[in-house]
């Protein structure tokens, strides 16, 4: 059933599988890049460590009157914690 199936759409099965990937992709490549699209949005965006976030928590506590940090605090933070300055800031 298989060869019938790769006669219809004009490959010998039997053929290198290059004919067939390009063949594939010239059929399916805009189908394909809105579903890469899709699946990225769809990612779930990465939870804290639990031990970073107790850090976090017991910077705020230490520092509850201004809970801004500078920005060497955000580095140093975020070097402790091995996250990026940018989820400190978040």
């Amino acid at each position: 059933m298989e060869a019938a199936e790769g006669k219809d759409l004009g490959i010998d099965p039997r053929s290198d599988d290059k004919a067939l990937k390009r063949h594939l992709l010239k059929k399916y490549s805009g189908y394909l890049g809105s579903l890469r699209k899709e699946l990225s949005k769809k990612r779930k965006k990465g939870k804290l460590l639990k031990e970073a976030r107790q850090k976090l928590l017991t910077w705020w506590e230490l520092h509850y009157r201004w809970p801004y940090p500078s920005e060497m605090e955000k580095i140093a933070l975020a070097e402790s914690m091995g996250l990026e300055p940018k989820q400190i800031n978040n």
